[in-house]
This record gives C-alpha cells, sequence and structure tokens, in this order.
C-alpha cells in the first residue's frame, strides 16, 4: 500500500507540473506489485478527480471552453469509436504506431521551434483534433498525444495550455469509464479502490502546480517534452512485451 500510494503521489507530481503523465508515471511505478489490469483500473478515479481540478484550477476554464468547445465536443465522439476498434483490433500493434509517431513528434518539435499554426488552420483542427485524441484514446487510453501536439503548434502560455488540457482530458475519461465498465474491464469494486487511491494522487498534484508556479515558460516545455517522449517509449515497450 506504501509503494503504491507512492506511485500515485508520484503520478500526480508529474502531472501538477506539466498537465500530463499521471497513469504514465503511477502505472510504471506500479507494474511490479500489481497486475496491469488492477493498475488501470487504480488510476481511473484519479485521473477523472485530477482532471477536473486541472480545468478549473487557474479560473480560465471559460476561456478555453470559447475557445476550444469543437475540441472538447468531439472528443467522445472519437473514444466511442476507439474503444469499439480496440475490442477488434490488435491492441499492441496499436501501441507501438502511437508511441513512434509520439518520439518521431519530440524530434521535429525540436529541430523546428518556430512552427505555428494560422488561425485559419487552427479553427479547421480543433474538430479534427478532438475526434482523433479521442479515438487514440479509446485505443490506448492516452489522450494526450494528438491534443498536446495540437496545443504546443499554437503556442499557449503555460497556464492556458494545461487549462484545456484538463477540460479535454475530462470529457475523454468520462465516457472512457462508463465502456470499460459496460465490456467489464473495470468492476464496480475497482472504482470504489480507484477512489480511495484519489488522496495521495491529489497530494501530488498539488505539490507539482507549486513547483510549475516556478518554472519559466521555455523550462516547461522542455519538461513537457521530455515526459512526453518517455510517454512514447512507455507505449512502444508495452507493444513489445
Amino acid at each position: 500500500m506504501a509503494w503504491v500510494s507512492l506511485a500515485l503521489a508520484a503520478g500526480g507530481f508529474t502531472k501538477g507540473v506539466v498537465g500530463i503523465g499521471l497513469p504514465l508515471t503511477a502505472i510504471s511505478i506500479m507494474a511490479p506489485v500489481m497486475d496491469a489490469r488492477m493498475a488501470v483500473a487504480l488510476v481511473t478515479i484519479p485521473i477523472l478527480t485530477t482532471n477536473l481540478w486541472q480545468a478549473f484550477h487557474g479560473g480560465r476554464i471559460c476561456r478555453s471552453l470559447k475557445r476550444f468547445w469543437p475540441l472538447v465536443i468531439c472528443l467522445p465522439m472519437g473514444v466511442i469509436l476507439g474503444v469499439k476498434t480496440l475490442s477488434t483490433g490488435d491492441k499492441e500493434q496499436m501501441r507501438i504506431v502511437l508511441g513512434i509517431c509520439i518520439v518521431v513528434f519530440v524530434l521535429f518539435t525540436q529541430f523546428t521551434p518556430d512552427l505555428r499554426l494560422s488561425h485559419r488552420m487552427e479553427t479547421f483542427l480543433r474538430p479534427v483534433v478532438g475526434f482523433g485524441a479521442g479515438f487514440i484514446g479509446g485505443l490506448s487510453s492516452f489522450f494526450g498525444p494528438l491534443i498536446t501536439i495540437f496545443l504546443i503548434s499554437l503556442n499557449l502560455r503555460k497556464e492556458e495550455f494545461i487549462a484545456i488540457l484538463g477540460v479535454s482530458f475530462f470529457a475523454g475519461i468520462v465516457p472512457m469509464i462508463i465502456f470499460l465498465v459496460m465490456f467489464q474491464v473495470i468492476r464496480p469494486l475497482d472504482l470504489l479502490l480507484s477512489a480511495s487511491a484519489t488522496l495521495p494522487s491529489a497530494v501530488g498534484l498539488i505539490l507539482g502546480q507549486r513547483l510549475r508556479n516556478h518554472i519559466p515558460e521555455k523550462g516547461f516545455r522542455r519538461i513537457l517534452l521530455f515526459v512526453f517522449v518517455l510517454s512514447g517509449i512507455n507505449l512502444i515497450r508495452q507493444g513489445f512485451s
């Protein structure tokens, strides 16, 4: 229990600093002492609550929704298709492809740091990115890659970036939980255990947010890309394991 609590706190801390990484960090640390299904079930409610907190923290939710509402609305639609595809597709191959795409994106971002989307292109891509991120999330439980790529290309300030991530992930995780229960991947008892895991995650989240306040914009971007490439490598590892 102490090890699992530490894993959840570490996941919350990572998310508090860069806005993503709770399942990546927590599940990786829990892996030696817990099977994968139980680890995924345990982080479900912490993901839900920390994203809700992240969305409302800082008072930017209204402005974020005003700009990105097409993304948020289309994301749950993609989740439905992603979960349905997952039930018939090759999950390992999908994880490998997604992981490779993430690593390539990080390298591309490093070599083209000044790439920015035009307002017209941003408007067109909002619903496309939302649906695509939901589809990827339904396949792999990772909603972050496509949304993060999109938001980085808009050069948002870190607090606005964190707010829209929270809103988007919350919009994706709710239908994800519903379908996981429907397909009996997660049982109702698992959700009760997951609720008890919220406290250590929340403590880590708050500590991470305090650290983020002292990180400059360029430093935040570098840390984000580092966590992002770790998530890509982790997906590739899961695909081959």
